[in-house]
């Protein structure tokens, strides 16, 4: 198994190093970016249908995001943003630690990478939790505004 070195590209910022045998990366790294071009196809899309009528009024626009379609587009737009945009600010704090942590050890301590391992884990459920309550707050409020009558 190869070692890869600290500034090594190839390396991610809090995968083990025995997980990138043969430069193997985590499922997280593949569904982070698979949601970033997911985004792009799903915003084209709200932005070619949605928006695409010149002279539009804002009750003929809500009318048509307020059909079946355009609020499943809009919901997995808004929950893939959602996830895309938390596992980004995860990717940096846990960067954040690792360079911080990594740092330290020139002053000895037994306990760092367990202290190191419950920072991750305490800002990877920390953000887990905030993505339910926006997630929630967000489709409740693309129901409430989908339901409303268009005068």
């Amino acid at each position: 198994m190869k070692m890869m070195k600290m500034n090594d590209p190839a390396s991610t910022l809090d995968t083990p190093t025995a997980s990138r045998a043969h430069n193997h990366r985590p499922w997280w790294w593949h569904v982070h970016r698979l949601s970033g071009v997911s985004i792009i196809f799903l915003l084209g899309f709200h932005v070619f249908f949605v928006m695409a009528e010149k002279g539009s009024t804002i009750s003929s626009i809500q009318q048509r995001v307020s059909q079946l379609g355009y609020v499943i587009v809009d919901t997995m737009m808004l929950l893939i943003v959602l996830f895309h945009a938390l596992n980004g600010l995860r990717l940096i704090f846990h960067g954040i630690l690792e360079r911080w942590y990594t740092h330290r050890q020139q002053y000895p301590n037994n306990h760092k990478n367990e202290q190191l391992e419950r920072w991750k884990q305490f800002v990877t459920i920390a953000l887990i939790l905030s993505g339910v309550v926006l997630a929630i707050y967000g489709v409740s409020f693309m129901m409430v505004l989908s339901l409303q009558p268009s005068s």
